[in-house]
């Protein structure tokens, strides 16, 4: 059976890129204490927490971390990235404390102490959002050099199809610049709602406009090769390079926190991601880690399940190539960077023409001792 993207979803596929338009869903451990006086204070020398990641379960928050030595960990909550800190959990050596859901905490931010050493401060990736479920921070991730990623300043999303009340919680993130980069066709069909705020800024990165459907072929291993054409056409198309490389100056040079997109927010938002966390000096596993995130939060969504769902059974093994986020489409992304520029670095400078000036604007403004920044 060979199938036709066009035949089931909307689409753009320009020159082996292929974009798809999907409808987003409408809308335990360690001790607690219940308040506290007594944040600790700060320490200069480097936290001994090497790793730390906030998860949202059903009815908790779940904190979990990894230290450099056997260390106890205090951890402190306030709601927002203001207010009162709450000792939530004493001296934890487990690795990670469960916290109850609290009303109105839509995105509470935990502090976690060791003795003699800087606390860390972090926050959910996943915001939250039902109708723009993969709507994420890009902070949070350790570097190379044992600094971290400022959370709260770069988001990455799906396109931006808020509810009234995920855009008013989405204003309060605050975001003052949005980079759309999908084609012209796409945005008129799916527009934003852009927080209130931001500014709204078109970067095609495909470049084009042409709209129609791209036949994947027959197999799960043709579709899979499809997606592998895809994003190693992102490194070698001049256009897609120019994108990018304004996009990663614009994010240099923004104030605020900034945010940019595509459709499903894996494919041209994923690759965007991946650049600018290695060249921030993230672990590639990591990268990789941050990559897979879309299958949690965009796979798995209700409206992309409910899609396949609505598919004939063969069609739809087919498709879950396309709509899922693949080890095998990143690495491919890579391996054309290593082969047509050698390294990151010179992919960054020859091939998006990113100055030395922008790469330090952006490890000055992004690259802290603190995620919390």
């Amino acid at each position: 059976m060979r199938v036709s993207v066009s035949r089931v979803l909307p689409t753009v596929a320009l020159t082996g890129a292929l974009v798809l338009s999907l409808a987003a869903p409408s809308e335990a451990g360690g001790q607690r204490a219940a308040s506290a006086t007594r944040v600790p204070a700060q320490h200069t020398a480097a936290s001994s927490v090497i790793a730390a990641e906030v998860v949202r379960d059903e009815d908790s928050w779940r904190v979990s971390w990894s230290t450099n030595r056997s260390t106890p960990v205090t951890v402190w909550m306030r709601a927002g990235n203001s207010g009162h800190w709450r000792l939530v959990a004493h001296r934890v050596t487990t690795g990670a404390v469960s916290v109850p859901l609290r009303a109105g905490a839509v995105r509470p931010w935990f502090r976690l102490s060791t003795p003699k050493s800087a606390s860390v401060e972090v926050t959910t990736r996943a915001l939250g959002l039902t109708s723009t479920p993969n709507l994420r921070d890009v902070g949070g991730y350790r570097t190379t050099d044992g600094r971290w990623v400022r959370m709260g300043a770069v988001y990455r999303s799906q396109a931006l199809e808020l509810s009234p009340r995920d855009r008013a919680r989405a204003g309060s993130f605050g975001i003052t610049d949005v980079y759309d980069l999908r084609t012209p066709t796409e945005a008129r069909a799916v527009p934003d709602e852009v927080p209130a705020g931001a500014e709204y800024t078109m970067i095609n990165l495909l470049g084009t406009d042409g709209t129609g459907g791209a036949e994947l072929g027959s197999s799960a291993e043709a579709v899979q090769q499809a997606m592998i054409g895809g994003q190693r056409y992102f490194v070698t198309s001049p256009a897609f390079s120019r994108g990018l490389g304004r996009l990663l100056t614009s994010v240099a040079d923004g104030d605020g926190a900034q945010l940019f997109h595509c459709t499903a927010g894996k494919d041209r938002t994923g690759w965007a991601t991946a650049v600018l966390l290695t060249l921030l000096g993230v672990p590639r596993d990591e990268v990789m880690s941050d990559y897979l995130l879309s299958n949690e939060y965009y796979y798995r969504s209700p409206a992309v399940q409910a899609q396949l769902a609505a598919m004939p059974p063969e069609q739809a093994d087919l498709y879950r190539h396309v709509l899922l986020a693949e080890p095998a489409y990143l690495e491919a992304g890579f391996d054309q960077v290593t082969a047509s520029y050698g390294s990151m670095l010179d992919y960054a400078k020859d091939g998006l023409g990113l100055s030395p000036h922008t790469l330090e604007k952006l490890r000055h403004k992004l690259l802290v001792d603190d995620p919390a920044g």
